[in-house]
């Protein structure tokens, strides 16, 4: 089956037309995409929030099932206690505390998620009434441990720490590379008297003078020892809003044996709030509250929705760009083709059916034989427009041969000055009736296709004589750099000058009384291209410029 032939006839279009035509269904496809990976990374979001969750929840209910159970124990042996943080309660209250407070640390993922979260933890009393046991205060922790291989850990606020230890006041990780060697414990707080640090690169032991009423000296000469430094809260966590309903949660808790847990959510400042309560031993008397909020505009996978949305927006608008410009430049030299193709052949006609209608009558009139005495006339006219018909057909197949890409240009030095002088001589006939003055200056040697070169001054000179006013006068400038050729005429309009290289453009002929094929400075222009010269015609004073820049 025949191909059909695509046709550019018609009004040209936009460059914009093929942009859309582009840019919409590409927009649609990766906007899909864009949808699937959004869903994906809020997916993953939505996941690593609840894996959070629940390791912290698991780790905390872990921790009240066993020291609960360790409590329980310790009050039916009903030992003797040196100290009042060794008490079965405290003991307990104690290693919760510092648990809860490691279990936090999963919940403040500020890079991946933007997650901040605390844990609060209520525990019953005797008389069933519940009391928070945790408070959103920057402590530091230190571990205890005695012959019988408990732990006890106790902690100190982190300002009353800092002024003792300035050391160590900004910093709230692991610092285990310090030693305490001196304590008092008052409860189930610690205080600083000496410990040893590392200042100007070396170990230094450094003694706390003042040592706050209500404390006592912990004997570590055999019972109790210090296994390492203190370990810091996580400062994230001290800033996590509160549940507006959480005193409901207490209250229906504390009022209901078969209480399992409660999650709900609201907005916040931050962004979005979540509480997540549950017990965390077997006899339902303690309870933790997770506060927690996130944001997944300031998370690292809200960035990356954002970036993918950006890539989809930006992507797709420098892709269809590409692309709309490609089958832009493509459809545009069809269709300046197809116009060249169709200006070439209407003007081709119109040129050559003017003399070949004064050919028909004036055969006519011969063959009529009915002024006998003009036949001499009729038979130069025939003549002089067959030969108007082989100089336009001459001039077709210059053009065609200097718009042959196919055919290789033939270098060497070409002297632009001879090709000047030999016009000279060409046209000193015409120079000569029409009384012209020819002023040649300077001399010129480029590197180009000797042929064609000179088929385009030629060209351009046969051009400057032919519009010249009589006892006008040609100037011709030359230099290894350009060529300018300057007639004294009258200006050319405008609107002429703009399209003044284009096939079959004649200017103003009836003004001057000129007959030409309109292929001339068309040519001049085609070859020029070929060789990488830039070529322009201005109106100068008293007359018009053409030039050629070689550079």
């Amino acid at each position: 089956m025949k191909k059909k032939e695509k046709k550019y006839y018609g009004k040209k279009k936009k460059f914009y037309s093929f942009f859309l035509k582009i840019f919409i269904p590409f927009i649609i496809v990766t906007s899909i995409l864009g949808g699937i990976i959004t869903a994906f990374l809020n997916l993953t979001f939505q996941n690593n929030i609840s894996s959070n969750v629940q390791a912290a929840e698991k780790t905390i209910r872990q921790a009240g099932v066993k020291y609960w159970d360790i409590y329980q124990t310790e009050l039916e042996e009903q030992k003797d206690a040196e100290y009042e943080f060794q008490t079965p309660y405290n003991h307990y209250i104690g290693n919760m505390i510092y648990l809860n407070n490691l279990s936090m640390a999963v919940l403040n993922d500020s890079e991946v998620v933007s997650m901040q979260g605390f844990i609060h933890l209520y525990q019953k009393d005797d008389a069933g009434n519940l009391t928070e046991i945790t408070d959103q205060k920057d402590k530091v922790f230190l571990q205890i441990n005695d012959t019988s291989e408990n732990k006890y850990m106790l902690y100190c606020d982190n300002d009353i720490f800092g002024t003792a230890v300035p050391e160590m006041k900004d910093m709230s990780a692991d610092f285990s590379f310090d030693k305490m060697n001196e304590v008092y414990v008052s409860g189930m707080q610690f205080y600083p008297a000496s410990y040893t640090c590392f200042a100007d690169g070396e170990e230094q032991e450094r003694t706390v003078s003042e040592i706050p009423d209500g404390y006592v000296k912990l004997d570590q000469s055999s019972e109790f020892t210090i296994p390492h430094g203190v370990v810091g809260c996580i400062p994230t966590s001290l800033k996590v809003d509160r549940y507006t309903g959480t005193d409901d949660i207490v209250n229906d808790y504390q009022n209901n044996s078969n209480w399992e847990y409660v999650e709900d959510i609201e907005k916040c400042a931050y962004g979005t709030h979540t509480v997540y309560a549950f017990p965390i031993n077997n006899d339902n008397t303690a309870f933790a509250v997770i506060d927690y909020h996130y944001n997944i505009a300031k998370s690292l996978m809200g960035h990356m929705i954002i970036y993918t949305w950006l890539g989809v927006v930006l992507g797709s608008a420098l892709i269809s760009l590409v692309i709309a410009y490609i089958m832009y430049r493509s459809y545009k030299s069809a269709y300046d083709m197809e116009q060249y193709r169709r200006t070439t052949s209407n003007a081709m006609a119109h040129d050559l059916k003017s003399p070949l209608a004064v050919i028909s009558l004036y055969a006519e009139n011969l063959k009529s034989g009915k002024n006998p005495e003009k036949n001499q006339y009729y038979m130069e006219g025939i003549l002089n427009e067959v030969k108007a018909m082989n100089e336009q057909v001459a001039s077709i197949l210059d053009m065609a041969k200097a718009e042959d890409v196919n055919t290789e240009l033939h270098k060497t030095k070409v002297d632009i000055g001879s090709i000047i002088n030999t016009a000279a001589e060409v046209y000193a006939e015409t120079i000569k009736t029409k009384n012209i003055r020819l002023d040649i200056q300077g001399s010129c040697q480029i590197d180009a296709d000797e042929t064609l070169m000179y088929q385009a001054v030629m060209n351009m000179m046969d051009n400057a004589v032919k519009y010249v006013t009589k006892d006008g006068k040609i100037t011709v400038q030359m230099s290894n750099e350009s060529l300018s050729i300057q007639n004294t005429s009258k200006p050319i309009p405008e609107d002429v000058l703009k399209s003044i290289w284009n096939p079959f453009v004649k200017g103003d002929n009836s003004r001057h009384g000129h007959k030409g094929t309109g292929l001339g400075l068309s040519i001049v222009k085609t070859i020029m291209d070929r060789h990488g010269f830039t070529c322009e015609m201005k109106n100068a004073d008293d007359g018009v410029e053409v030039k050629v820049d070689f550079r």
